[in-house]
């Protein structure tokens, strides 16, 4: 069954972890756990930096290993709906938070937490967004944050 408009979970970097989620990958197959080399279910091949979504039809997002650039960013912030949420998932830097540059672009409330996925920790920083507040909408520029 195809998503309706504005009922899009998508798992950017997605290799078929969340059943609820539309996997957006540029690869075909799975390269992690007991499913590596197996095709990634519910697949749309594209990237974080040029999603082929109109404009605030998702309701969720989860971005896992995937390059947070300004360009991805920007896509995050054209899809996502007004009260969606949106999930980073990335390997934790001993020097400095990955996240905060996209959450300053983003903006929205977010809440940040160490857990692990496959045995690996992992920085997981969720955003909330409001209807009153919504993502920001950001200048075209190919830039990283």
């Amino acid at each position: 069954m195809e998503p309706t408009p504005c009922d899009i979970v998508l798992d950017i970097g997605g290799e078929g972890r969340h059943a609820e989620a539309w996997n957006v990958n540029r690869c075909r197959t799975q390269t992690l756990g007991r499913h590596a080399g197996e095709p990634i279910p519910r697949l749309i091949v594209a990237r974080a930096d040029a999603l082929p979504f109109a404009d605030n039809c998702v309701k969720s997002l989860i971005v896992e290993r995937t390059p947070l650039t300004r360009a991805a960013a920007r896509e995050l912030s054209r899809v996502i709906q007004p009260e969606g949420q949106i999930v980073l998932r990335h390997v934790p830097l001993a020097d400095r938070d990955r996240h905060e540059p996209t959450l300053a672009i983003l903006g929205g409330k977010a809440q940040q937490r160490t857990t692990k996925i496959y045995g690996q920790p992992v920085l997981e920083t969720k955003i909330q967004f409001s209807e009153n507040v919504p993502p920001p909408q950001l200048p075209s520029t190919e830039a990283s944050p």
